[in-house]
């Protein structure tokens, strides 16, 4: 077992994790009537998109299933070969949890953190069938759950995530003013979007 097999198959872990992000985000956390535990989490995180699942659950679950993944990769690959795949699964694991809670909590500081912002946003309060994609849109491109968002994006005034907003003023920061607008609910229910 060489180095050059243990980063061939990391790599592949790596690319593995995109594929499980967008199933495991969109057919478990969207498929219609969905009773699971995953699925009643990821509601509550689209209700209250400041709420995210705390690490202690989530240590619990993905502990066991990447020792899981090893063992039954262990006999047809090898110890070594299998904890590639595993390193690389986990890393973009803990590099998805990284990128989800950076789009809900902190200002875009580039262009990939500008347009995961403006990706995430659209699947969020445009259309939760599309964009699953969190870290990468490749298999919301190869399954056809992509969509090119057109800015601005409205977000609904409850739903503004604080680093969007002047904190002089409160209203959306000029910074934002051509990615966002802010639709806010007249008193007769109707929205109306501000910049």
């Amino acid at each position: 077992m060489s180095t050059a097999s243990f980063v061939g198959f990391f790599l592949l872990g790596v690319v593995l994790w995109t594929a499980l992000e967008w199933l495991i985000h969109g057919k478990a956390g969207h498929r219609k009537k969905a009773k699971n535990p995953f699925a009643k989490e990821h509601a509550k995180h689209h209700a209250t998109t400041s709420y995210i699942a705390g690490w202690p659950i989530k240590f619990v679950i993905v502990t066991p299933a990447s020792l899981l993944v090893w063992g039954a990769l262990m006999p047809v690959m090898g110890k070594v070969n299998a904890a590639g795949i595993v390193a690389g699964l986990a890393l973009m694991y803990l590099y998805y949890e990284a990128v989800h809670r950076s789009i809900h909590r902190r200002a875009p500081r580039n262009r990939y953190d500008r347009w995961i912002r403006i990706h995430h946003v659209y699947h969020h309060f445009h259309n939760p069938q599309q964009n699953w994609g969190v870290t990468s849109p490749l298999w919301d491109k190869v399954f056809g759950t992509y969509v090119k968002v057109e800015l601005p994006v409205s977000i609904p005034e409850k739903h503004v995530f604080p680093w969007m907003l002047d904190p002089d003023t409160g209203d959306l920061a000029a910074a934002y003013a051509d990615d966002y607008v802010i639709r806010q609910r007249r008193r007769d229910g109707a929205p109306v979007e501000t910049g």
